[in-house]
């Protein structure tokens, strides 16, 4: 990320932050909570700022109220390395992907592959019968966020399948943005994130959380998710989800699998595989285009 992106960065995530009035954090609010100089903050959004101290990066990544993952990520971003440089050029980033989706394909557990958007790429069959769905109802040509997991999740089409985690609702889905929130750090500048962002708070659930500070008990150190859902066939799973971190020039890529947490789950597992298989859906196209609009 060069200097003017990581400018633009700062003053998005500036523009998260919101006071007890709902107002948008000033550069003047910024500077005082982060201990930097006013005029140093402008050229630091106006990428102009040459030296990025690290004590002044950590101030500045404390005063925006990061989480430790977004903390992280954030000052990876300010070293002004590209992703490009990061990953290895001998290998083929198609490569890297089939690797994956050959992974994905063995589980046994319900799983799906995104990229660094959240866009779902490969999802297993066992996936869609938990969710109790099917690809043909995800289905939405008009938005970008078709197949972006955000959406799956959260958008009104799919209360059904939100009713089926009950009372664990709230907090799967308060650490599902904030996962999302630490995990697109480093492309929240690029044109497709500031295309797909709008699209995402369309949907009530993920802009209440989005929009809200992160609070002290809240940081996110691990990056998983405890799911708990009542089927409507198999009755009460229990999951642990987590990704394997796939790194290319064109973004991270992740393959989430939903670990089983007792002997019924896994049972339910063996018999939805069975059933199924556990051939990969393709959904999502990957990887986006390079600094333009699709």
């Amino acid at each position: 990320m060069n200097k003017k992106e990581f400018g633009n960065l700062v003053a998005g995530l500036r523009k998260e932050q919101r006071n007890e009035f709902d107002e948008v954090m000033t550069q003047n609010d910024l500077s005082e909570r982060a201990g930097i100089p006013l005029v140093t903050l402008q050229k630091i959004e106006q990428g102009r700022q040459v030296n990025l101290k690290p004590d002044m990066l950590l101030r500045l990544s404390q005063a925006l109220n990061l989480s430790v993952r977004g903390r992280e990520a954030f000052l990876l971003c300010a070293t002004g390395v590209e992703e490009s440089e990061i990953g290895d050029s001998t290998v083929k980033p198609d490569l890297i992907l089939a690797e994956l989706r050959d992974s994905l394909a063995r589980l046994q557990t319900p799983a799906f592959i995104t990229d660094c958007f959240g866009d779902v790429l490969f999802a297993n069959p066992a996936l869609l019968v938990v969710y109790n769905t099917a690809p043909e109802k995800l289905l939405a040509p008009h938005l970008l966020t078709q197949f972006n997991i955000i959406r799956i999740l959260m958008a009104p089409e799919f209360e059904a399948q939100r009713k089926m985690m009950g009372a664990d609702a709230h907090s799967f889905f308060r650490r599902t943005v904030l996962l999302y929130k630490a995990m697109t750090i480093k492309y929240r500048s690029s044109w497709y994130f500031q295309l797909i962002l709008p699209e995402l708070n369309r949907f009530p659930l993920f802009r209440e959380h989005w929009q809200s500070p992160i609070f002290h008990d809240e940081n996110v150190f691990i990056n998983y998710n405890i799911i708990q859902m009542r089927h409507p066939k198999y009755g009460e799973l229990k999951f642990l989800s987590g990704p394997l971190q796939g790194i290319t020039p064109h973004g991270d890529l992740n393959l989430y699998s939903f670990q089983p947490l007792d002997a019924h789950t896994v049972s339910v597992c063996a018999e939805i595989v069975k059933a199924v298989g556990t051939v990969p859906v393709s959904l999502a196209s990957w990887p986006k285009k390079q600094n333009r609009k699709p």
